[in-house]
């Protein structure tokens, strides 16, 4: 299956006139999948469910779920804000305005997000993308503590709406670029029950801790970001301009070479993967 997708998408670039760097990645992909395919009984065989959890992948899956889930948990604070401006302002009657001018103030993050996401997948680093949005989410949150005037927590809930935006297509696009392709979809769909399992606990949580101080529940997602950012920095690879999941390849091919088949190599920094 995997040879017939790989043939299909050769001939594919050749008919469209690809530039040769293209055809040539794609015939490395198909050589790093065949020779990969043919260790049918090695003891990193990525068939099935629990094989994510493997020596060779156990890195990978443990750290980037955790930023899934402590993403999609801190990204609920902004179906919150709304009701915290409100509280911030006094008011009880105007709250109506202040949720319309924040969903306004929201989309116009989301579009701003969207598009930024759009520029940082093809211009930069996808690992140092996510940090940073991480980063500016956490800042974010811990800055609403200290402000009080309504304009400028729209434009703080704006930017937060880019910053969640931006990392959700970034992670997006780095969740199935870093797993083989025997596991891809399995791995995309665990990160997937996490980022869906997250906003239930989040909301959660928040109904119940409201009702003592929405100041500590404010800096309490403030810490959360700042947890994903620190799986963030122990995630192992950087995918832009690397054929897929070359690093498992890599360190598959490397491990055997020394005669190691039951032991996982130590992961390889994104600086050996990018000069392979």
């Amino acid at each position: 299956m995997t040879n017939t997708a790989s043939a299909v998408s050769h001939q594919v670039a050749q008919e469209n006139g690809c530039a040769q760097e293209v055809i040539d990645r794609l015939e490395d992909s198909k050589m790093h999948d065949e020779e990969f395919e043919e260790e049918e009984s090695h003891p990193f065989d990525l068939t099935s469910y629990g094989k994510l959890f493997n020596p060779l992948l156990l890195m990978t899956t443990v750290t980037l779920t955790g930023v899934w889930f402590f993403f999609s948990f801190g990204a609920v604070l902004q179906q919150w804000l709304p009701l915290y401006m409100s509280e911030k302002s006094g008011k009880k009657v105007g709250f109506m305005d202040d949720a319309y001018r924040a969903a306004i103030m929201q989309s116009a993050g989301d579009v701003l997000g969207a598009a930024i996401a759009v520029y940082l997948v093809h211009k930069l680093n996808r690992l140092i993308c996510i940090r940073l949005g991480l980063t500016l989410m956490a800042a974010i949150a811990f800055g609403l503590v200290f402000v009080d005037d309504i304009m400028t927590l729209l434009i703080f809930l704006m930017f937060f709406g880019l910053s969640r935006v931006a990392v959700s297509g970034l992670l997006y696009t780095y969740t199935p670029e870093v797993y083989p392709t025997t596991v891809r979809s399995t791995g995309m769909g665990l990160c997937a029950a996490f980022h869906r399992l997250a906003p239930l606990l989040g909301h959660t949580l928040v109904g119940i801790f409201l009702k003592y101080s929405f100041t500590a529940v404010i800096m309490g997602f403030s810490g959360i970001f700042l947890i994903a950012f620190t799986m963030a920095l122990l995630l192992p690879y950087e995918t832009k301009d690397q054929p897929l999941a070359s690093h498992y390849y890599q360190d598959y091919r490397a491990s055997h070479q020394h005669g190691d088949k039951t032991a996982a190599p130590a992961p390889a920094s994104a600086t050996a993967v990018q000069n392979a």
